[in-house]
């Protein structure tokens, strides 16, 4: 049976990862604070950003792959400044692979968890695929490309995975973003006719995608692949699914694309940051639409989609 590392088990994610895949691998779990999950083989409570004590307390353990989940993601409430993001999701990745190399011979995969925002989420024009530019302008992007480039100048086989914005009936945070949902206050917003589309991952197709990496180790060797729900989503039919969901009585303010775009340019350039803020409009105003078809060309159905969700089909 082979042997995994999962960093980041305490995390949304990788306790999903977890459920997945017990059944037929033994699971080795990494993460800074204390996890009792009985489906763990081990649990291993280390800090990644810590490359010494990374190494203590790896060093009798020989794994086969390595699914690296371990991040700071969200920055909801500005608790994290850039160096912390590229602490986290550069250095603590790059003393990952480090220490990890030093077995590489017997690590048969390292599977990064990525984000599509390494495009930038601006300017697009049209399907973003894996040949697009790279054009990160968050903190979070920009350490995330930096740990994929360095993963990818390493000794160790790998696959990164560039995920769209991942949810579950639980965790819908990145998807109200997309309509600014307020639960305080009660309002979504509707930006222009709501013709925009978006991509977003369900957390089956993340898991999906992961367990046929694992069976597949051979064919995937050094790619990378965008994960996405077949199904891209129209902000207005976004909207009214999720206001059914939530509550009906929801109000929904019509905002112009122009009024949006004007003032979110005055504010970019106020906070002298003018391409993020122009990236905060583009991510609910226009077109967010990823392709996974390369990794579909392997047979693997992505069907999961929002609305059977939410809708508890």
């Amino acid at each position: 049976m082979k042997k995994i590392l999962i960093t980041g088990v305490n995390g949304f994610i990788a306790s999903q990862l977890i459920d997945k895949l017990s059944d037929n691998y033994q699971l080795y779990g990494l993460d800074i604070s204390e996890n009792e999950d009985p489906r763990l083989e081990r649990f291993i409570q280390s800090d990644i950003t810590d490359k010494a004590e990374l190494k203590q307390e790896l060093r009798d353990y020989n794994f086969d792959l390595v699914i690296h989940c371990a991040a700071i993601a969200h920055n909801d409430d500005n608790k994290f400044s850039e160096e912390d993001f590229f602490k986290v999701n550069y250095q603590g990745t790059k003393n990952l692979v480090d220490v990890l190399e030093m077995n590489s011979d017997e690590i048969e995969k390292f599977i990064f968890f990525s984000t599509v925002a390494v495009y930038g989420e601006v300017d697009y024009n049209g399907v973003v695929t894996e040949e697009n530019e790279i054009n990160s302008l968050t903190a979070y992007a920009r350490s995330k490309y930096q740990a994929e480039e360095y993963l990818i100048n390493s000794d160790l086989s790998y696959t990164i995975l560039r995920f769209a914005p991942v949810y579950d009936i639980d965790f819908l945070k990145d998807i109200n973003k997309r309509t600014a949902y307020n639960k305080k206050y009660n309002f979504m917003l509707k930006i222009g006719r709501g013709e925009n589309k978006f991509s977003f991952c369900h957390i089956e197709n993340l898991k999906k995608s992961v367990e046929f990496l694992v069976e597949n180790l051979n064919t995937t060797t050094n790619e990378i692949y965008n994960i996405s729900d077949e199904q891209n989503y129209k902000a207005v039919d976004l909207l009214n699914n999720l206001k059914s969901f939530y509550n009906n009585d929801i109000r929904v303010f019509k905002v112009p694309k122009f009024l949006l775009k004007f003032s979110i340019s005055i504010l970019g350039i106020i906070k002298n940051d003018y391409e993020y803020y122009k990236s905060l409009y583009w991510k609910i105003a226009e077109d967010n639409i990823y392709s996974n078809q390369k990794i579909k060309d392997f047979g693997l159905n992505l069907d999961n989609n929002l609305y059977n969700l939410l809708n508890n089909d």
